[in-house]
């Protein structure tokens, strides 16, 4: 299981995955919103979706 473990990652990646699922957002989008880079929204969601 992924730990988080920078204070950034414990900020932000509820957001991140919220974002992506709930409001159907691309990793672009979300990196445009909120302080992280596209690579590591898209690297959030690949970990929350199991891939």
């Amino acid at each position: 299981m992924y730990q988080l473990h920078t204070e950034k990652e414990l900020k932000y990646f509820k957001e991140v995955i919220r974002l992506h699922y709930e409001e159907g957002y691309g990793e672009d989008r979300i990196a445009k919103i909120l302080p992280v880079g596209h690579t590591t929204a898209s690297r959030w969601i690949a970990i929350f979706a199991g891939v």
